[in-house]
C-alpha cells in the first residue's frame, strides 16, 4: 500500500527529539483543540492514515516547528508531488494502476 502522508517519519523523529510519547503528543495536541489518540499519532508515523491541513498546523504548533519543515526534510518535495500523481491516477510507483 502506498504511505498516505509523507510526514510520518518527520514526525517520528521529532517527537522522539523532544522527548515526547505519543501519548503525550496527542495530550498536548488535545490541550489545543484537536481531538486525537495515540493511536491517531501512531498511524500518522505509519504512514497509514492521511493528514489534513488543520492538522499538520496543529502538529506544527505543538512541536514549535513551521509547517513546510515536515514537507522539505529529505527530498519530501519530489515524493509529495509522486503521491499526488499516484493518489489521483491511481497507480503505484511502476506505473501501474493499483
Amino acid at each position: 500500500m502506498a504511505p498516505r502522508n509523507i510526514i510520518g517519519p518527520q514526525l517520528r523523529k521529532l517527537r522522539s527529539q523532544r522527548g515526547l510519547s505519543q501519548q503525550k503528543l496527542a495530550e498536548h495536541l488535545q490541550r489545543k483543540g484537536w481531538d486525537v489518540s495515540r493511536g491517531m499519532i501512531a498511524r500518522i508515523e505509519g504512514q497509514v492514515r492521511w493528514i489534513a491541513d488543520f492538522e499538520l498546523l496543529f502538529l506544527s504548533d505543538v512541536l514549535a516547528v513551521p509547517p513546510d519543515w515536515f514537507l522539505s526534510r529529505h527530498g519530501n518535495i519530489a515524493l509529495a508531488g509522486r503521491l499526488v500523481t499516484e493518489l489521483q491516477w491511481g497507480t503505484t510507483d511502476t506505473g501501474q494502476r493499483g
